[in-house]
């Protein structure tokens, strides 16, 4: 059975990512946050004896390859015409994430 929603119907369909349109135009974000998450782990689980200042480096990766796709994302939502400011604020607390780990490693992995 599939779901038949108009965002103009509920708000809930928006809000459940039932929106088309939407899903369309950021199927791509998920894949490239998806593909460095997983790599990520992959390099992890492989270099079992790195440094905490280079595991700090490697989650840098990761947090600023997920804040840039936050950020291009918000960008595609705006342009058109969808919900953007949760992405936009995924993306500035990515960044921001990444950078505090490059800045301070110590306190990232505690």
């Amino acid at each position: 059975m599939q779901l038949i929603c108009q965002p103009e119907w509920s708000p809930a369909c928006t809000a459940f990512g039932h929106h088309e349109s939407h899903s369309r135009h950021t199927w791509w974000s998920l894949l490239i946050r998806g593909f460095a998450a997983l790599a990520l782990a992959v390099l992890l689980l492989i270099l079992r004896e790195i440094s905490l200042s280079h595991m700090a480096l490697l989650f840098f990766g990761y947090a600023m390859i997920d804040g840039v796709v936050n950020l291009a994302g918000a960008i595609t939502a705006a342009q058109s015409h969808q919900r953007w400011g949760s992405l936009l604020l995924e993306a500035i607390g990515g960044i921001a994430v990444g950078l505090i780990s490059i800045a301070w490693p110590g306190m990232t992995m505690m």
